[in-house]
């Protein structure tokens, strides 16, 4: 298999990655009612677990990002993946409280905080200089348009029955 190949099995891999690792933020804003009367909390505490997200997002980044200095991009992207899936587990556990919701969303964002840079630098190993372009593209592609793309999704619903009693009303006069 030439190197060609395997930087572009590569990028869709770590695009794979990237769509994962964004997605829990919009899952967790989907099922935010029901997540809501599960741990029987308000909007309040609610939005304070999900702010809390973003606690570490830049330190981590910049922390992890100077380890790709002397430590392998593969290792680094690995135990971001673990860390990512480590700090999910504790949500499937019926014992898990609103103390859990915060707490869990302060490991994702170490995890995910650093996953775009180390995945473009572990992605810029595998192309020349002058090809590293449209790799890039796909790589933030992922990391950047998935939230959109999925909160369009998630209001498509919504949209429809605002058009059906938009329409209902008739025209506006």
């Amino acid at each position: 298999m030439t190197q060609h190949m395997t930087g572009w099995r590569t990028t869709w891999a770590l695009l794979a990655f990237m769509l994962v690792d964004f997605a829990d933020k919009t899952v967790l804003g989907l099922a935010a009612r029901p997540v809501m009367a599960y741990l029987g909390i308000g909007r309040e505490q609610f939005g304070t677990a999900s702010a809390a997200f973003f606690a570490l997002l830049s330190v981590s980044a910049l922390a992890v990002s100077y380890l790709t200095r002397t430590v392998r991009t593969t290792v680094l992207l690995l135990a971001l993946a673990l860390l990512s899936s480590a700090a999910q587990l504790p949500m499937l556990w019926p014992a898990a409280g609103f103390g859990t919701l915060p707490a869990t969303r302060v490991l994702l964002d170490a995890a995910e905080g650093p996953a775009p840079p180390v995945a473009t630098h572990h992605l810029h190993g595998w192309f020349e200089q002058h090809r590293r372009t449209l790799p890039t593209a796909v790589l933030l592609t992922g990391a950047v348009h998935e939230r959109d793309a999925l909160v369009l999704a998630a209001e498509a619903p919504r949209l429809k029955e605002r058009c059906a009693q938009n329409r209902s009303k008739g025209p506006a006069k």
